[in-house]
């Protein structure tokens, strides 16, 4: 009797010690992701300030080259950067760190924040363009 318990007690600190490695493993990696996601607002926030250097220049086809769209498309693109840089100064004074979730999914998939919003956004508008401006995907 003795012996069968000092097995399920060996037993149950092997799963144990399992189960503190999955947790540190899962641990680290959400690090890791806390850390790409800052990288990729700052990242983001560089984006929106350069966008809006561009439309203060009134340089539209240097605004459509940095975002990768169409001239056409380059006014709502500028709308949104400004949205997102009001945003982010808002949740800065409130104290909220985190960036804003987009308010739809990129169609690559990536919620990834505000210039994929800019960039969804453009690439959904309504707005008729040239072949020779289209985005080819």
């Amino acid at each position: 009797m003795a012996k069968r318990r000092t097995e399920l007690e060996a037993r149950l600190l092997e799963e144990h010690e399992r189960v503190l490695t999955v947790v540190q493993r899962w641990q680290s990696e959400q690090q890791a992701v806390d850390e790409v996601r800052a990288s990729l607002a700052d990242a983001e926030a560089r984006l929106d300030k350069a966008v809006l250097e561009g439309a203060d220049l009134g340089d539209r086809s240097m605004v459509a080259r940095l975002l990768d769209v169409p001239e056409a498309q380059v006014r709502k693109a500028i709308a949104a950067a400004r949205r997102s840089v009001k945003q982010r100064s808002a949740d800065g004074q409130s104290g909220n760190a985190e960036p804003p979730s987009p308010s739809r999914p990129d169609p690559a998939g990536d919620a990834s924040g505000s210039s994929n919003v800019a960039l969804a956004a453009t690439n959904d508008a309504e707005e008729p363009t040239s072949p020779k401006h289209r985005v080819v995907s």
